[in-house]
């Protein structure tokens, strides 16, 4: 009974407000015709037993006029009211049409994973972090645009960011910028699946910052150490990474030799393909030989 009794509460509170409220306005309209009705049937009796001349059809006319009011009312009252609970359905429906599409957009940003490394060479006035990917997709522009560090001086707190890392040259500090993460546990020459923010401090429980990045979608995302997440609304292209990470120095002379080799003996400058691109496609197609 007790369950019964609980399961009844949470579903009463489980309505939506209208629907409530039209709960009510289905009460109050079956009073009022019940009412009604044991008005006219005791008076109806009453008058019969003490004039009963006076029972004519113009008396049931007249009951007949208020209970179409009375009709009327109720109809317009329960017309409204459901019209009420159908349109508090449909913003219900879509806040949560929102909420899953907003839940799904964020299903790879929650797999971006920060923590504090400790272990027994954790140094205490050199905070590591470990930001790392879970998911099966790249992260792009991964940044930590700020580190606020505990620093024992008199304002408490030095503001650290990558150029100022950069600047300073300390040992052992570093403060990611536009960084790729690969998917979890792969890896190439150039990417990995984690990167490190490393810093000094007096008081590493005092320390704050946040990671944007931009998931597989194209979409940024800004979380705080601690894990919540905001979305980032931007209309600029994720930052170029240099190109010697991908194309060497040494592939970009090779093709120019090729160009320069080619003009020297009046060959028409189709890549090596096959394909007459000219010299640009030179350039569009690195790997080709």
């Amino acid at each position: 009974m007790k369950r019964q009794g609980h399961s009844r509460v949470e579903a009463d509170s489980a309505r939506l407000p209208e629907e409530r409220q039209f709960k009510c306005v289905l009460i109050g309209v079956c009073v009022a015709v019940v009412l009604f009705t044991l008005a006219f049937v005791v008076l109806t009796v009453v008058k019969s037993s003490r004039s009963p001349q006076d029972i004519t059809s113009n008396w049931f006319v007249a009951w007949g006029t208020w209970a179409g009011g009375l009709g009327t009312a109720a109809a317009f009252l329960i017309a409204a009211f459901s019209i009420s609970v159908a349109s508090a359905h449909a913003r219900f429906d879509r806040r949560q049409a929102v909420e899953i599409r907003e839940d799904n957009d964020m299903a790879q940003a929650r797999l971006l994973i920060i923590y504090k490394v400790e272990d027994e060479n954790s140094i205490s006035s050199l905070a590591t972090y470990r930001i790392e990917n879970r998911s099966k997709d790249l992260f792009f522009d991964v940044t930590v645009p700020y580190v606020d560090s505990p620093d024992g001086s008199d304002a408490g707190i030095e503001h650290r960011t990558a150029d100022l890392v950069a600047q300073d040259n300390r040992l052992h500090e570093f403060i990611p910028t536009a960084e790729q993460l690969t998917p979890y546990r792969d890896h190439t020459d150039h990417e990995a699946w984690f990167t490190l923010v490393t810093v000094r401090t007096s008081d590493a429980s005092g320390i704050k910052f946040a990671v944007e990045y931009t998931d597989a979608r194209g979409q940024r995302w800004h979380q705080e150490l601690g894990g919540e997440i905001k979305r980032v609304h931007t209309t600029k292209a994720v930052p170029i990474r240099p190109p010697d990470r991908f194309q060497p120095p040494q592939q970009i002379s090779r093709l120019v030799a090729w160009a320069r080799e080619k003009t020297q003996s009046g060959s028409s400058l189709a890549c090596p393909g096959g394909e007459a691109e000219g010299i640009s496609a030179a350039w569009v197609l690195p790997e080709a030989r």
